[in-house]
């Protein structure tokens, strides 16, 4: 895939727990239509997107900006539902998936997803391979995979983004920094 780092200027919220930063985070409505700006603007390059995130609430809202182009899979939707959201992508029906972390690290395939957006910093290597596998598969007419890493700027934020990028770089993958 080609990696491009994007600088959101944010950071998360420094002396607190993790689970309190991701929230901060994801629960902010500019952070919300930020990240459903950037995918409205892969599939608008042809990709067909997944956004993935830790918290259903921020997956809802994005999934509203989007529209009727969006799906949204949690661990609430079931085994029928993910498959006919799989046909959905497949055909291009759908052209994105606002997607739980837990779900899209487990094993789901989407053939035809092309492009993930990190909406939820990934520190773990296993894991951070695992989701962008998910665009690697094979599938006709599918433009190059691309990865939309979203950069936070504090000190304990830039210490993970250098974690993922040595992952990048590590796995021979193109990385710009835009």
């Amino acid at each position: 895939p080609v990696v491009k780092l994007v600088k959101t200027g944010l950071q998360l919220t420094p002396g607190e727990v993790w689970a309190k930063k991701i929230n901060n985070l994801l629960y902010d409505p500019d952070y919300q239509e930020y990240v459903a700006t950037i995918a409205a603007t892969q599939i608008s390059k042809g990709h067909s997107v997944l956004v993935i995130a830790d918290r259903v609430e921020f997956l809802e809202n994005v999934k509203k900006w989007l529209g009727e182009a969006c799906v949204l899979v949690t661990g609430q939707t079931g085994f029928d539902e993910r498959q006919q959201i799989t046909e959905q992508i497949n055909s291009g029906e759908k052209t994105c998936i606002a997607g739980s972390r837990q779900i899209f690290s487990e094993g789901i395939s989407v053939n035809r997803l092309s492009c993930v957006i990190l909406a939820t910093p990934i520190s773990n290597e296993a894991l951070l391979e695992q989701i962008v596998g998910r665009i690697m598969r094979d599938f006709p007419g599918k433009p190059q995979p691309v990865v939309i890493d979203l950069q936070f700027s504090g000190h304990a934020d830039r210490k993970q983004n250098n974690l993922r990028l040595s992952v990048y770089l590590k796995k021979g993958w193109e990385v710009q920094a835009l």
